[in-house]
């Protein structure tokens, strides 16, 4: 699913609540800040974290996807030794955000942006 917020997209429930939640508590958060660069079976690829917090990068997956970057001799893994190279923090557990949207919006709030 997509959803759009403040003119910014995002790929799953999961990045938006992690945007909304940052943007509330007056945290510096930029959404595909950057633009790295890797190799699979000797072809450039691009990879763009989803976020930057503090100057720090971020990538949020649920835990089914990031079993995927597990598989070796994968494009996802290439993606995956890409984040680790870059120092890309891996977000698989995103309850803490999802409980304070719910919280603070109401259940059905994230639903709203979905497109």
């Amino acid at each position: 699913s997509t959803y759009k917020y403040n003119d910014l997209y995002f790929d799953s429930s999961w990045e938006l609540a992690f945007y909304i939640y940052h943007v509330d508590q007056n945290i510096s958060v930029e959404r595909e800040p950057e633009k790295l660069e890797y190799y699979f079976n000797n072809s450039k690829h691009y990879y763009f974290p989803d976020f930057k917090v503090d100057g720090k990068l971020f990538e949020v997956k649920s835990p089914y996807l990031y079993s995927k970057l597990l598989i070796l001799d994968t494009l996802e893994n290439a993606k995956l030794n890409c984040m680790i190279k870059n120092n890309v923090s891996l977000i698989t557990d995103c309850s803490k955000y999802l409980a304070y949207i719910k919280a603070k919006y109401g259940k059905n709030f994230l639903k709203s942006f979905k497109i």
